[in-house]
């Protein structure tokens, strides 16, 4: 390998042939050898990465399996508690509808008695609210006799002192004209002052 001078570039080398035969036979050599190396690699790499999926496959079918397993037996398990709950339910309808049946054959027995139990508590009933109305219209009555005996004296009082009221009225009315006439000799009588002055006579 020798250097030179170069015209636009510089220094320069010069390779023979022979090197750069052997240059190149090795740089395929060394191609090769990588190449062979990546692909046995990359072959082990997916080997392993297909058995690794094949196992992962594998065990999700195993967990399929497992969840058909377990669903298959809450499955059954739901069906016999519903099976189980229907039979039971049945049985207590039954039981339910044969005590109805019973109580209905005891009431269809015993209707006649019913009913006159129940007349007589209704009657029992009707007569205690009607002594109870006998007996509150007696209140009422008594309370507004109570009023009536109440008000009468009160128009009895008012009529008395209106009355008196009156009377003192025309008593001072009267004396008052007897004033003015025994201050007026010649004043002319009516017929009015004739009767007071002669009205012990009419009351002899």
């Amino acid at each position: 390998m020798l250097e030179i001078d170069t015209i636009t570039s510089g220094k320069g080398v010069i390779i023979s042939t022979k090197d750069l035969t052997e240059c190149l036979k090795e740089c395929a050599r060394s191609i090769v050898k990588n190449g062979e190396f990546e692909m046995r690699t990359r072959c082990e790499f997916l080997s392993n990465q297909i058995i690794h999926y094949e196992n992962t496959l594998y065990a999700k079918d195993q967990q399929l399996l497992n969840m058909e397993s377990k669903l298959k037996k809450a499955k059954d398990e739901l069906n016999r508690i519903v099976n189980t709950r229907v039979f039971a339910r049945g049985n207590q309808l039954i039981y339910e509808l044969d005590h109805t049946h019973r109580q209905l054959r005891l009431v269809k027995d015993n209707v006649y008695q019913m009913e006159k139990l129940l007349k007589d508590s209704v009657r029992l009933s009707f007569d205690k609210d009607l002594e109870r109305a006998r007996l509150e219209l007696e209140e009422s009555r008594k309370k507004f006799e109570e009023y009536q005996s109440t008000l009468n004296s009160h128009l009895k009082a008012d009529i008395t002192r209106n009355f008196n009221e009156l009377d003192a009225e025309i008593k001072r009315n009267t004396n008052a004209k007897k004033k003015e006439a025994a201050q007026d000799p010649n004043r002319v009588k009516t017929y009015q002052d004739m009767i007071e002055e002669n009205a012990h006579l009419l009351q002899g």
